[in-house]
């Protein structure tokens, strides 16, 4: 049996090995040096956006004609005024079924047209299984859905379907960067059978937010505005003047 001197000797001798132990072990492992460089803390950019805009389309509920997009029908859609720098511009769209018939829904707008999350097969058939897919196939009441009109993708019209082949595509109603300009808005229902009708459209909203702080607007013309009046009113004459001009009026 060790007295008590022997075994705090006993103890110190093994504190010691395990303390060189230690030490050797540190000495056989490698060591990398890490060499750091001060960078600045915001490494991105900061871009300010301003606060959601609201545009009401509708004033009143919408049931096609059976012609919609005759020259006459047409002229009656609600026309809007647009410029500025866009960070965001969706439009929310709103209906109700008229009966049992499920529906498609062809947006026009800024000059072009598309089936609303549709995908089309062929010059006068729509392609079901993956328009359901895509969720541009409206069976149940209410009908709800969205388009992203600065960048979205759209099933495309039997005119462009025959030029191009493309059963969809991509569609900038409006830019990021946008001109003044005024373009007419119509969202119109069709049905299964082909026709136009099957469903009404309760309400069109817009909402956007412009970029950087800079200035972006979209408006609704006053009722029985032409356009030059309309673009007049809101953005001056010269503006107008350039309006008409491109436009080849």
């Amino acid at each position: 049996m060790l007295t008590e001197k022997q075994t705090t000797v006993l103890a110190f001798i093994i504190a010691v090995l395990g303390i060189i132990l230690t030490f050797t072990f540190f000495l056989k492992t490698p060591f990398k040096i890490v060499r750091t460089v001060e960078v600045p803390v915001q490494d991105t950019p900061v871009i300010e956006v301003s606060k959601e805009n609201t545009l009401e389309v509708l004033k009143n509920a919408y049931r096609p004609s059976k012609s919609p997009l005759s020259k006459e029908e047409f002229s009656k859609s609600p026309k809007l005024f647009m410029a500025g720098s866009f960070n965001n511009a969706i439009l929310e769209i709103h209906g109700t079924l008229d009966g049992n018939q499920a529906v498609f829904l062809l947006l026009n707008f800024a000059n072009q047209g598309g089936i609303i999350k549709g995908e089309r097969n062929s010059k006068t058939k729509l392609d079901l299984d993956t328009t359901e897919e895509k969720g541009g196939f409206f069976s149940k009441n209410p009908i709800t859905t969205s388009v992203d009109l600065l960048r979205d993708t759209l099933g495309t019209i039997s005119s462009e379907f025959e030029r191009t082949k493309l059963g969809s595509r991509e569609f900038n109603f409006i830019e990021h960067e946008q001109p003044s300009t005024i373009s007419q808005l119509l969202v119109v229902p069709i049905s299964q059978n082909g026709e136009y009708g099957g469903a009404t459209i309760t309400q069109l909203t817009i909402k956007y937010s412009c970029q950087n702080n800079e200035k972006c607007i979209i408006g609704l013309c006053e009722d029985g505005d032409r356009f030059t009046e309309c673009i007049n009113r809101n953005f001056g004459q010269k503006v107008m003047q350039e309006w008409m001009k491109k436009n080849g009026f």
